[in-house]
């Protein structure tokens, strides 16, 4: 099969799965009941937070990742100030002490702890760290993941749900943020996409030329990234997603897809190996480990992933 039908087919079903919306994890849903029994406590036991409390901050992260660690030290300084029960789930189970080490002060109200059934593993994690707002019968109020201001609308947030600011204040604070204070770039790179599609790539080149790609949201590059893998331009990719792919499951898959491009199928296997468990879209993931299996001559490998990609209704 020609590489190129290869990557048209895979990027097709994976516009949805990598653009990162309002909510990052794609089987966990708004409405869901998180049980928090399913995680191990580590400097206290789970049971004994507060079930009166409106809200629970749950947060994903990883203690061998600078923004995770950057991250979990903001949140436990929230947490304080908040004074809301907070869980931080270190999804590399580190030890508490590796962890006090890291975080210096861990706080009163704060719960360490780690996934020890796996329970997040199905819930299509697109970006670490992740902050989940739960209500008090445990059901996710909402989810954001890593983007810019994280910590400050983590916060805001908060004061929202604990009725410390008016709904007015906190949209009138999103509309403010430095997030959204300038024009998208989103639609121009959906339109060079739509003639990509269209059999136009020569239209969506010179539109490509003329985009500004200085300060891009992290959307805007992973969108950006799918691009530049439609018009067959693998090299662009490692630019567009530096910054974001050492947190990013999507941009990981983007840039092991552009590492395979260029013929590195060792390395492409290594990358793809390294998300396997984490990556929500698992027949795209499998479909692709399956086609570089082929390539390489494994037979048996190559059948195995096409079989669980088949299994997962890639094809």
């Amino acid at each position: 099969m020609n590489y190129r039908i290869i990557l048209g087919c895979i990027l097709s079903l994976l516009i949805v799965s990598t653009v990162i919306g309002a909510f990052p994890l794609q089987q966990l849903e708004k409405g869901d009941t998180v049980s928090i029994q399913e995680f191990k406590g580590l400097n206290k036991e789970l049971s004994n937070i507060d079930k009166n409390s409106e809200t629970k901050l749950l947060l994903l992260w990883r203690h061998d990742k600078r923004t995770s660690v950057d991250t979990v030290k903001s949140f436990v300084e929230m947490c304080g100030k908040r004074g809301v029960p907070c869980i931080a789930v270190d999804l590399q189970n580190g030890t508490m002490e590796k962890i006090k080490e890291i975080v210096e002060k861990t706080g009163e109200n704060v719960y360490f702890a780690h996934d020890k059934s796996g329970v997040t593993e199905d819930w299509g994690i697109f970006t670490l760290p992740v902050t989940l707002f739960l209500d008090k019968d445990n059901k996710v109020v909402n989810a954001v993941g890593y983007e810019g201001q994280y910590a400050v609308k983590v916060g805001r947030y908060v004061d929202y749900l604990t009725g410390k600011i008016s709904e007015e204040e906190f949209k009138k604070f999103e509309n403010t943020s430095d997030v959204n204070d300038r024009r998208s770039k989103l639609p121009k790179i959906n339109f060079i996409k739509r003639l990509i599609e269209d059999g136009q790539p020569e239209d969506a080149k010179e539109r490509l030329s003329k985009l500004d790609k200085k300060d891009l949201s992290m959307e805007e590059k992973l969108n950006l990234a799918e691009v530049y893998l439609k018009l067959d331009m693998p090299d662009k990719v490692e630019k567009v997603l530096e910054g974001i792919s050492e947190y990013n499951v999507g941009a990981k898959f983007y840039r092991a897809y552009a590492v395979y491009l260029n013929g590195d199928l060792d390395k492409a296997l290594d990358m793809l190996h390294s998300i396997e468990k984490i990556y929500p879209q698992k027949k795209k993931l499998f479909y692709l480990l399956g086609e570089i299996y082929k390539q390489k001559g494994d037979y048996k490998n190559a059948a195995e992933y096409f079989e669980k990609s088949c299994s997962n209704s890639a094809i």
